[in-house]
């Protein structure tokens, strides 16, 4: 099963004029984020600025909400491109190499504010792979060229391997490009069935039954009781539907 994140569904988005091109963000606003989502918040309560300072969680005005979305966006890049470099032995060498290169490509992100749209579909192959147990392909076209996609673990290619060889890098203008204003193209392969009852026992056998599991298990049993075998595309639809509803996010997989 193919997973393409470039077409987004914006019909039951009453914020956005339909006339636009938008992308839902993953921060809707600060009360929302402490409701339904825990221990992003607790993230939130530690997230400084860049003068070092802790933001206003009881503003929820857009222009503060953005502001912590974008900090929180570039601090867990960081802090994922370590996790990369740890596990792929890359180099004291070779860094200076990859963080030219992924300064670059935060900067873009961030003006073209898509920055709410990387940590969404973060959020979405997280999920589907850690909680379902889904398996996910490495990664296909554009975003194979991001750095910043590879740190979030949306794509499973480093597009610099050689970094001393520019001919060999995989580009990134050829997933965002200033001077060309689209839609980020992700696409990413998954197996297309997962066995019911195995996932049932996996849920339930967590060490942490936490919101997300339990969520998962009430739609699987309320809304799948006669299946043997779930599509984990669908799953995570009715997962994004139940946590966001249709008026904050709409679809985003085709």
């Amino acid at each position: 099963m193919s997973l393409n994140f470039k077409k987004i569904n914006i019909e039951k988005c009453e914020k956005f004029p339909k006339d636009k091109v938008n992308i839902p963000s993953l921060i809707e606003d600060l009360e929302f984020i402490k409701v339904k989502r825990p221990f992003l918040y607790e993230e939130l309560l530690n997230l400084k600025d860049e003068n070092n300072k802790p933001y206003d969680l009881n503003d929820n005005s857009k222009e503060n909400v953005a502001n912590i979305q974008k900090r929180y966006f570039v601090v867990k890049a960081y802090e994922y491109l370590e996790k990369r470099f740890v596990e792929n032995n890359i180099s004291d060498e070779a860094k200076p190499y990859y963080l030219d290169r992924f300064e670059f490509e935060l900067k873009v992100i961030n003006d073209m504010k898509f920055d709410g749209y990387t940590l969404l579909v973060s959020d979405f192959l997280s999920t589907l792979n850690v909680k379902l147990g889904g398996l996910i392909g490495p990664g296909r076209g554009s975003a194979a060229g991001s750095l910043v996609s590879w740190a979030y673990g949306i794509t499973n290619v480093d597009p610099m391997l050689d970094y001393k060889n520019t001919s060999s890098h995989l580009l990134f203008e050829r997933y965002l490009n200033p001077e060309r204003i689209s839609l980020p193209d992700i696409d990413m392969d998954m197996n297309g069935l997962i066995n019911k009852n195995d996932l049932i026992l996996k849920l339930e056998n967590e060490s942490n039954l936490d919101e997300t599991i339990k969520t998962f298990l009430n739609i699987i049993k309320e809304k799948y009781p006669n299946e043997d075998f779930l599509e984990g595309k669908g799953l995570i639809e009715d997962y994004q539907i139940s946590l966001y509803g249709n008026d904050k996010v709409a679809k985003i997989v085709t």
